[in-house]
């Protein structure tokens, strides 16, 4: 089915603001890809890593280091945003067979269970909208189970990106994608699309500079599952992201680590 800006405009009045759908989709006109970088899914390691070999084809290895300060900044480049290129010609890329398109997931226990690890740990600005729906002091600690309380309960369209369902926020079904590699596997899917985008050679390469881990919110939330999950939670987890263990063929089990 074709997609057009209207029926766009329509999936996003249900699942995201424009401003959230416009912040994580990246475009990379010439060499004719785009990505969805799903929040607390290796997304900074990814989005620096692919800007950095794209910058590396035209500016000097020095250059492409001090480009690098805050990757979370607003501008892109060199990738474009949906809204920079225009919704007409984003919608053409996606319609357009030869423009790879593809995305990374996790499985859904240890991404919401990372982002409260991160988002709650500190008087963030996404705390203070949990607390808010609480209705407690923004000072206390905040249990696991109340902050999946107030997920449960948020609208879709107005849930944090970092733990909305991630089938709705990279719009599964509607955008075909090519390819939807793994947090868990992220190295090798990670190679595998370098090849498919830039051959064979680059994704081979020893080059220390390939994998630019970024790890300044990594949480070892995988190594913390049975400190926060008991039956009732996991239920609970279960049902916010039915369509994550069901889209991505997760496990309902939970991925505990084997101790040796």
């Amino acid at each position: 089915m074709k997609i057009t800006v209207d029926a766009l405009n329509s999936v996003l009045e249900r699942k995201m603001p424009f401003e959230t759908f416009d912040y994580n989709f990246f475009v990379s006109v010439q060499n004719s890809y785009i990505f969805f970088a799903t929040p607390k899914v290796a997304s900074s390691t990814l989005k620096k890593t692919l800007k950095y070999i794209e910058l590396e084809q035209s500016v000097t290895r020095s250059d492409v280091e001090s480009f690098f300060g805050n990757i979370h900044a607003n501008t892109k480049y060199p990738f474009l945003s949906p809204f920079q290129l225009g919704l007409q010609t984003f919608c053409d890329m996606l319609n357009d067979t030869s423009v790879a398109k593809f995305a990374f997931v996790r499985n859904p226990y240890t991404r919401v269970l990372s982002a409260f690890l991160n988002k709650m740990s500190y008087l963030s600005k996404e705390k203070k909208k949990v607390v808010e729906s609480l209705g407690v002091d923004v000072n206390l600690e905040l249990s696991f189970k109340d902050f999946l309380s107030v997920v449960e309960s948020t609208p879709l369209c107005q849930m944090d990106h970092h733990w909305r369902p991630q089938s709705d926020q990279i719009l599964m079904n509607f955008i075909n994608y090519n390819f939807i590699g793994s947090f868990e596997n992220f190295n090798s899917d990670f190679n595998y699309i370098v090849e498919k985008l830039y051959g064979e050679k680059r994704a081979s390469t020893n080059d220390s500079m390939m994998i630019k881990n970024v790890n300044e919110h990594a949480t070892s939330a995988s190594n913390k599952l049975e400190l926060y999950y008991n039956n009732e939670i996991k239920s609970l987890v279960e049902h916010i992201y039915a369509k994550d263990f069901c889209d991505f063929n997760y496990s309902r089990e939970l991925p505990l680590q084997t101790k040796t």
